[in-house]
């Protein structure tokens, strides 16, 4: 068979219709997660930063609430972690039912291997080590870090 031939379908056209209706599916779910990872990396550093790079007469009129910057980075850190582990049990099916649905309308299809479990890891791992880095900078802001006179 030459490249520029079409594959065989193997499928009905439903199989197929369906297949493309769970790509959509899983695009919009993949995306979002990894866009909600990136948001929460972003304002999490962004926040925890703030305490280490404010001025002397801003921190001066701000008093401690500076202080609260690092906490409310933690929080935020819990509550995206929550969202992700939410969004990814609905990932986890529509990825299942993805992964069968193609391989009925196109054949066997060869996914990553090894790999082919790394995306969960990462949902369920990275977040817990932002986590760390976050609680990190809120103990040394509040214990090593000097008050603003």
């Amino acid at each position: 068979m030459k490249a520029t031939q079409p594959v065989p379908v193997q499928g009905s056209d439903q199989t197929l219709e369906v297949a493309k209706y769970l790509w959509e599916e899983f695009k919009y779910r993949h995306d979002l997660i990894w866009r909600l990872l990136f948001r929460v990396t972003a304002v999490a550093a962004l926040i925890s930063v703030v305490p280490f790079t404010i001025g002397d007469l801003a921190a001066s009129r701000a008093h401690d609430l500076v202080r609260y910057l690092p906490v409310l980075a933690t929080g935020l850190v819990f509550a995206g972690w929550a969202v992700l582990l939410a969004e990814l049990r609905l990932f986890t099916p529509v990825n299942r039912r993805y992964v069968t649905a193609q391989c009925d309308a196109v054949g066997k299809i060869r996914k990553g291997g090894r790999l082919d479990g790394l995306f969960v890891w990462v949902v369920c791992i990275y977040p817990g080590l932002l986590l760390a880095l976050t609680g990190f900078v809120w103990w040394y802001v509040w214990t090593r870090h000097p008050r603003p006179s």
